[in-house]
């Protein structure tokens, strides 16, 4: 298929260039989707994925002669990417000189979809007021970011930063406090043992006193008596006194 059926046409080329196919796709080659007039559908046929942190596409163009265009976008999932910027105006002339435009693809970082993209160009050729309709589809994985830091709007002047205190990271004083605590914990703990081992001794030194003082006096009692006391004498007759 040609873009123009008339013998001398516009001679129309847009593909991708070597830098940007080996930055897609890996490969070092041109990828061409129209090469003087000459449409090749088989290109048009890939849906290209894009890295997901490939953030724009860049596609090389120009003609030889006046050529009419209109660009538009189409994307399956607004949640997930916003609509397609470009660098060029969305209708107006193909230029006459190799020109590259951008196109860009921003995930909003709000879910995780794969998104289809799909840019439709619309290519008129003035002398035969024909127009031909080219669609280039792209897919591209869009991920939810992971928020840091919430930010709340005060007021229509200025915001601040909300001070999350669950998962805000300790400053210098707060984690000199909790080593402090921590080595105060650490030497009631010690003191309590040493406590414990000294009342400990202390129990054990008065039993034993007990225990000794409880043998002594127990000796002393069971000893037999060797001394013998006498407390009424008898009267016999040898030391009778005599009666006057």
């Amino acid at each position: 298929p040609v873009l123009s059926p008339a013998a001398a046409g516009p001679s129309v080329s847009l593909y991708l260039s070597e830098d940007e196919v080996r930055r897609l796709i890996g490969l070092d080659a041109e990828l061409y989707y129209v090469r003087n007039d000459l449409i090749s559908h088989y290109a048009l046929s890939f849906n290209l994925l894009v890295p997901s942190e490939t953030n724009f596409l860049h596609f090389t163009w120009h003609a030889k002669s006046k050529v009419e265009y209109k660009l538009g976008f189409q994307v399956d999932n607004f949640v997930a990417m916003d609509m397609p910027q470009v660098n060029i105006s969305a209708q107006g002339e193909v230029p006459r000189t190799l020109s590259v435009f951008r196109v860009e693809l921003s995930c909003t970082g709000k879910v995780d979809s794969e998104v289809m993209i799909l840019m439709q160009l619309n290519l008129t050729v003035n002398s035969s007021k024909n127009f031909t309709v080219l669609n280039f589809k792209r897919r591209k994985m869009c991920y939810k970011k992971l928020e840091e830091v919430k930010t709340s709007a005060l007021d229509k002047n200025s915001s601040r930063t909300i001070y999350d205190p669950v998962h805000a990271a300790p400053t210098t004083s707060t984690r000199v406090f909790y080593i402090s605590v921590g080595v105060c914990c650490a030497v009631i703990f010690l003191v309590a043992i040493i406590l414990a081992v000294l009342h400990l001794h202390s129990m054990k030194r008065i039993e034993l006193d007990d225990s000794i003082s409880a043998s002594s006096s127990s000796q002393g009692l069971s000893q037999p008596s060797t001394q013998t006391t006498q407390y009424l004498r008898a009267d016999t007759p040898n030391n009778a006194t005599p009666i006057t």
